[in-house]
């Protein structure tokens, strides 16, 4: 066997571990080269909600991004709904198995891309481009659009204020005005248009849209996949927390005159909150949570 392997010491698992998943699921033959390079995501979980990220390559060639962690399960079921929702723009789940001990394995399909936020920084990216991405992006994504009803909008807001009043440290007047002024804004904004869900992999951000040499598109990170009332907030968030290129006017996106709307701004901050509630703390962290 030959599997170089640049990982860190604490891992939860052993190398063969890992070969036997793979030659199990048909990934891997024996005799084949295969290495696993470990990588850290944006916002690293909490010790006990670690999970490890691997570029998993074979023969010198990247074929699959690996996921070991805790609880993987739901993950491994909205990487599904959402390659099966939109199958161009998302990198499908190619093996999964959890351990006694809820110890999951999550291969995803690779695409080899760089992300908008890299393309931005380098220069290769313009306002035009990077909003053609954008759009693309976007389309993929309305193309599941279905209409919905008042009880599942409400449903859904309940749910989201439901997970932020159990961020840690929140006050009793947090969590007051969570469940009074702010749920009741985001619903009354939703229900002054017509109401209607679509897939968003919940994190449309310059980070998690990957563009190839031959400008294919992707759209990575399903942690917070889901079908939501709030499709249209994901350029609010990309506005937010993407690299923007030099010269692009925010005002004058067309798609920002619903996305910035008070009743989005306030479920775009909450949903950040929900999303962060995991989070080992950093500098990044604290620089997000004091915005």
């Amino acid at each position: 066997f030959y599997h170089p392997m640049t990982v860190p010491a604490e891992q939860p698992f052993e190398a063969n571990e890992v070969l036997a998943f793979l030659i199990k699921g048909g990934l891997w033959q024996r005799g084949d080269s295969i290495s696993l390079i470990a990588y850290k995501p944006a916002f690293p979980r909490q010790r006990s909600l670690h999970r490890w990220h691997y570029h998993v390559c074979r023969e010198g060639e990247d074929f699959c991004h690996l996921i070991v962690g805790m609880s993987l399960a739901p993950l491994h079921d909205r990487a599904g709904e959402m390659s099966a929702a939109c199958p161009e723009i998302s990198c499908r789940p190619l093996l999964f198995r959890e351990k006694a001990d809820g110890l999951g394995f999550l291969c995803l399909e690779h695409f080899q891309g760089e992300s908008l936020d890299s393309l931005v920084e380098q220069g290769r990216c313009n306002a035009a481009v990077w909003l053609s991405y954008a759009r693309r992006a976007q389309k993929a994504l309305e193309r599941t659009m279905q209409v919905s009803t008042d009880e599942q909008l409400a449903d859904e807001i309940q749910s989201l204020i439901d997970e932020a009043c159990g961020y840690p440290g929140l006050s009793e007047f947090d969590i007051q005005f969570l469940r009074g002024p702010a749920q009741r804004a985001i619903l009354t904004g939703a229900l002054s248009k017509s109401i209607h869900r679509q897939w968003s992999n919940g994190d449309f951000a310059g980070r998690n849209l990957l563009i190839n040499s031959q400008g294919d598109l992707r759209l990575i990170d399903y942690e917070y996949a889901g079908f939501t009332h709030f499709g249209q907030g994901d350029w609010l968030r990309l506005m937010e927390f993407s690299i923007i290129p030099p010269g692009l006017d925010v005002t004058s996106v067309p798609e920002m005159e619903i996305a910035r709307q008070p009743w989005h701004v306030v479920r775009l901050w909450i949903h950040q909150l929900v999303q962060l509630k995991n989070a080992q703390p950093s500098p990044i962290l604290t620089e997000h949570l004091t915005e």
